[in-house]
């Protein structure tokens, strides 16, 4: 019984440590594509110069 309790919570805390993971790597995904656009297009900022 103590090997199936290890068990379960050994894969409740790798569905956990996933979850984690995937929405750090989602917002990283997210902020690079942003950068990436926002340095792909001209900015109406530095217009002057």
């Amino acid at each position: 019984m103590v090997i199936h309790s290890l068990h379960h919570s050994l894969h409740l805390m790798s569905l956990t440590i996933g979850l984690i993971t995937g929405t750090i790597v989602w917002w990283a995904l997210a902020y690079w594509v942003a950068r990436i656009y926002a340095a792909s297009t001209p900015s109406q900022q530095s217009s002057g110069g």
